[in-house]
């Protein structure tokens, strides 16, 4: 998933900032994306699991991006910025079932989880995006 947040990142700075910025950002963003899960993982490993790294890679792409949408120009026109719009409130109900809804659906028929739910709406969300480029 934190492939899919950078790329998402790079994407929509791609799309306002422009291309060479894209081309730039995404190798350093999957790298910094990266590192935060192995920091996370061999912290872990370690006992000591830390995960702030993790959690503002993970959640700096969804504060930065509606940030980029209102100072940058856009250069795709209005349905790209809608796509974008539903990818991040995809996002926030991702969350949402992750959070809240995780314990109370297992706990139903312990079949299924609201941190499973989660991955599939984050597809979901993937699928979106792609289908709009």
């Amino acid at each position: 998933m934190m492939l899919c947040f950078m790329a998402f990142l790079d994407l929509a700075l791609g799309r306002r900032i422009g291309e060479p910025a894209a081309r730039l950002g995404l190798p350093i963003l999957i790298t910094l994306g990266l590192a935060s899960v192995m920091y996370w993982y061999l912290g872990e490993q370690q006992g000591r699991e830390d995960l702030r790294l993790y959690g503002f890679m993970q959640f700096f792409p969804m504060f930065l991006v509606p940030c980029v949408l209102l100072l940058f120009p856009s250069r795709s026109g209005p349905r790209w910025d809608r796509d974008v719009l539903v990818v991040l409130a995809l996002y926030a109900l991702a969350l949402v079932f992750d959070l809240l809804l995780d314990a109370p659906l297992f706990a139903i028929g312990g079949i299924i989880s609201g941190h499973s739910l989660k991955h599939l709406i984050a597809a979901f969300a993937v699928y979106w995006l792609l289908r709009g480029l």
